[in-house]
């Protein structure tokens, strides 16, 4: 298919096996962007090889994406792209300027024993990160403190177990797809289920579970006004499980 995917700051197993899984399902431009070196953790049966240990991360998801399916561009020349995938936590200024640009974004990480799929961002239509924090903050003050620590420090090496990064590079796939197909242009469609949403495991008991996140009133982003309505009254936690 004729679609270009961006991933950034692929510092998850689970981005780097996203890469081959997109490419072998068809997506004919697929670009990975993080010069850091790879390391062992980032290795993973459907990624980095170990020949890639010390190497940019992003030449060896473009070397995976070679054995997977050797006629998908990896280059980036500079195309605006139909979605771009991010791994949790993000950088203010990236998803600012994805929001800015219209460029729908979807969120992942997956790392020890949790994987999150979501929110899928569908700028000014749905609800963006920063809704999702702000929900978050509503039930919980401490929250944004948080967020501060999980951005701006990292943990080396990053532990995420091999199967469940597998899970969550699948599923963010099958996200990625079913927005590129565009399934939700058929009347009576919600679209992706992480549009508004989340899809998320937690170990030992391998069971996805869909949490709902409203676009919030407070953000700027514009989502909870784009039919005109007034917001609707904020309870203490608006995160709704919608499966067990």
């Amino acid at each position: 298919m004729e679609a270009s995917i961006r991933l950034c700051r692929s510092m998850r197993a689970s981005h780097q096996a996203a890469c081959s899984f997109l490419a072998a399902s068809g997506v004919g431009h697929v670009v990975c962007a993080d010069p850091e070196p790879a390391e062992p953790a980032d290795l993973t049966p459907a990624g980095l090889a170990e020949a890639d240990l010390g190497s940019p991360r992003q030449e060896g998801a473009a070397r995976a994406v070679g054995r997977a399916a050797p006629w998908c561009r990896t280059g980036d020349d500079g195309t605006v792209p139909d979605l771009v995938v991010l791994t949790r936590p993000t950088l203010p200024d990236l998803t600012d300027g994805l929001l800015r640009d219209r460029v729908p974004h979807l969120a992942v990480s997956a790392d020890e024993a949790i994987g999150v799929i979501g929110p899928l961002v569908r700028p000014g239509r749905s609800a963006c990160l920063r809704c999702v924090d702000l929900r978050k903050a509503d039930a919980d003050p401490a929250w944004p403190k948080i967020v501060a620590q999980a951005t701006f420090a990292r943990v080396r090496p990053q532990a995420c177990d091999t199967v469940l990064a597998a899970m969550a590079a699948a599923l963010a796939c099958a996200q990625a797809l079913a927005l590129i197909d565009r399934p939700w242009a058929v009347p009576g469609s919600s679209g992706p289920a992480t549009v508004n949403g989340t899809l998320e495991v937690v170990l030992p008991d391998w069971q996805w579970r869909r949490r709902t996140w409203p676009p919030h009133p407070g953000c700027p982003c514009g989502a909870a006004y784009r039919d005109g309505s007034a917001p609707v009254t904020l309870r203490r936690n608006d995160a709704v499980t919608d499966a067990p």
